[in-house]
């Protein structure tokens, strides 16, 4: 199903931008791969804040001797 809609967006952005298929291709292929690398670079900060959180309670909650 989202390969029919790749399929779908990249044929309308070459009509609309009147360029080469293989070069709109690259683009959407581009920012797909710049998409997922933002989204895994989010999804590894979001685990590095939780991890300092979770710790910083357990430092409060069980003092160190």
């Amino acid at each position: 199903m989202l390969l029919n809609a790749k399929q779908i967006l990249v044929s309308e952005l070459v009509l609309a931008e009147q360029k080469d298929l293989t070069e709109i291709e690259s683009i959407v292929e581009n920012k797909i791969n710049e998409s997922y690398e933002e989204h895994v670079a989010t999804l590894e900060q979001n685990i590095v804040k939780q991890n300092a959180i979770e710790d910083h309670i357990v430092k409060k909650l069980i003092p160190k001797n």
